[in-house]
């Protein structure tokens, strides 16, 4: 399947606001009808198959809660608000999570990284 994401920082009076989207789409079809995967999906799903082993019912251990909980707000690891936000993206094909990311966190890690280059 393909796939899109994009990360931009919005500025405003007094704020910054930090904005992800993304989106995926079905294969194409070949022409006997068979699901072909655009060219690259080879090369990009190396890797991949340790995040293929988790299904979508595997819970969030608290050792990873922990580590996300660094970087996303507590209030999104809950298994509850998880299984509502699932079961919302499904039935919507979007979701939208307000105060998401730890932005202080990840600001540190961002101007870190800027500072690299």
């Amino acid at each position: 399947a393909g796939h899109f994401f994009g990360f931009q920082e919005v500025c405003v009076p007094d704020k910054t606001l930090l904005c992800l989207a993304g989106w995926f789409h079905r294969s194409s079809d070949s022409q006997d009808g068979r699901k072909e995967a655009p060219p690259g999906t080879e090369d990009a799903l190396v890797g991949a198959g340790e995040f293929l082993k988790h299904s979508s019912d595997s819970k969030i251990n608290e050792e990873e809660k922990e580590f996300l909980s660094q970087y996303v707000n507590p209030k999104y690891l809950d298994e509850e608000v998880i299984s509502q936000i699932s079961s919302q993206f499904e039935e919507d094909s979007f979701v939208e999570l307000k105060d998401f990311l730890v932005a202080n966190e990840l600001k540190k890690h961002v101007k870190y990284l800027f500072q690299l280059e």
